[in-house]
């Protein structure tokens, strides 16, 4: 009986060493400048959302729309599976203008996602949660898109 109640006192003891959690880590002064999808950067209220300018129609090969000031865009066919129609930069005053190859067609959905952001000031942490159109989409093995839009007839 002697050597169960030790037994069981020895398991109870390894049993709380191994899963206490151990000190709690300090944190840096410098940790809480850092931003995060919950604490916005403090430009956040000046900087607009990304924004297509709807409605969209079919045989259209210019489209507009606004954003945050500086950032390089990718307009793309959803429907095609991410099918790159433009590129572009949102200008200084938050606008942006992407010229189309081919006229849209009825039935797709186009949408706006990021371009490549190196020699930015732009992080792409920074758009995580933030900046989202009217029409935010998540496509599984495309991407992202901060707004789309249903190209209609």
């Amino acid at each position: 009986m002697r050597f169960k109640v030790t037994l069981l006192l020895l398991v109870i003891t390894v049993f709380l060493t191994c899963c206490s959690p151990g000190p709690t880590p300090s944190v840096s002064p410098l940790a809480s400048t850092l931003y995060s999808p919950s604490v916005p950067p403090p430009w956040a209220d000046h900087v607009s959302a990304f924004r297509l300018d709807k409605p969209i129609r079919s045989g259209t090969t210019r489209i507009t729309g606004s954003g945050p000031a500086g950032v390089p865009i990718i307009l793309v066919d959803v429907t095609f599976g991410g099918l790159v129609l433009a590129t572009g930069d949102i200008d200084q005053n938050g606008r942006f203008v992407l010229e189309l190859d081919q006229p849209l067609e009825a039935r797709h959905r186009i949408g706006l996602t990021l371009g490549n952001l190196s020699g930015t000031p732009w992080e792409s942490v920074e758009f995580d949660s933030k900046f989202y159109g009217g029409e935010p989409m998540s496509v599984p093995q495309v991407g992202f898109f901060f707004d789309t839009c249903l190209v209609g007839e």
